[in-house]
């Protein structure tokens, strides 16, 4: 899965069907914090991001997805990349 902030500082899903890998492209890091303001807290190459947040922005509506969506989410947390706040961390990447 990976988020894309566009030129214009907006944030897109692309690749919402891809459950082995969660991250985000920017070519501007320091436009990181306003992009994700309210969904998300970046803290040095990493965001993050609300799993509520995440989940709605990326949704399909089929039950596949649901599935692969659930198992990433249960991956990371056996990794250690979810928060008791309900946060999962993306990986930031130049782009």
């Amino acid at each position: 899965m990976r988020l894309v902030v566009d030129e214009a500082g907006k944030v897109v899903a692309t690749q919402t069907a891809v459950f082995t890998s969660l991250d985000i492209q920017s070519s501007d890091h320091a436009r990181l914090a306003e992009a994700f303001a309210g969904i998300g807290t970046v803290e040095d190459d990493h965001v993050w991001l609300d799993i509520t947040w995440l989940r709605e922005a990326c949704a399909s509506p089929s039950e596949e997805w649901q599935a692969g969506f659930d198992a990433m989410i249960a991956f990371a947390t056996r990794k250690g990349w979810t928060r008791e706040d309900s946060l999962v961390r993306a990986h930031v990447v130049s782009g």
